[in-house]
């Protein structure tokens, strides 16, 4: 990485506060804050250089109480800070938002619920946020979602169908949860996957993978670290 590429480190509140003044004043349409620049790597496409800054040293609950006023963004991505619920009940008031990374960041159920009243988002990436059936039920109602990440949470079989009802989706996401066949025949509806992944959700059988194989655009399918056998492959 070049070193005008490089995101500035903020570690204190004072240095946090500058960024934001200046995000407000000059209307930033994306931001991305992160715990380290590795996870940051992944959003150049997303948010400018200038825009993109590793969080250090700054407690979540300063970071919580000074999202207001960001009325412009629409593309936001905080990422491992642990903002818990009251973050996300915060980030909820940016109702511009169109894309919105959230990973790692403890959102839980009750997060989830909050974020699912921006009814703007066509992308949302929820990835390792100990979300279950409920969280997910509320991220469905989501109706303009294109793209989708919740892996590595705690979404079963039930929380599959609620996804699935998303009839706009073209990439999705569903790693490491705990989805089993009845799960992925409700995700085989979604006739307009062209991604997905569904690796490590240790009870998809041959069952599941034979629905899965009639989606018809996939271009990009992991099926990886299940129960599928020669049948299902």
């Amino acid at each position: 990485m070049a070193d005008e590429d490089k995101p500035r480190v903020l570690r204190a509140e004072r240095e946090l506060d500058r960024v934001l003044a200046r995000a407000k004043a000059a209307r930033w349409d994306s931001l991305a804050l992160a715990a380290n620049g590795r996870t940051l790597r992944c959003f150049v496409d997303a948010v400018p250089p200038a825009r993109r800054f590793v969080v250090a040293g700054i407690a979540p609950t300063a970071l919580v109480a000074r999202f207001n006023g960001l009325s412009a963004l629409r593309r936001l991505v905080i990422v491992g800070l642990k903002l818990g619920a009251d973050g996300a009940r915060a980030i909820a008031t940016l109702q511009s938002l169109t894309s919105l990374a959230l990973a790692d960041n403890q959102i839980g159920d009750e997060g989830a619920r909050a974020i699912a009243t921006l009814h703007g988002l066509t992308s949302l990436d929820f990835g390792d946020n100990q979300i279950g059936d409920e969280g997910a039920r509320a991220i469905a109602t989501l109706r303009g979602l294109t793209s989708l990440d919740l892996g590595d949470n705690q979404i079963g079989d039930e929380g599959a169908r609620a996804i699935a009802t998303l009839r706009r989706l073209t990439s999705l996401v569903l790693g490491d949860n705990q989805i089993g066949d009845e799960g992925a025949r409700a995700i085989a509806t979604l006739r307009g996957l062209t991604s997905l992944d569904l690796h490590f959700n240790n009870q998809i059988g041959d069952e599941g993978a034979r629905a899965i194989a009639t989606l018809p655009r996939l271009t990009s399918l992991n099926l990886g670290n299940n129960q599928i056998g020669d049948q299902g492959a």
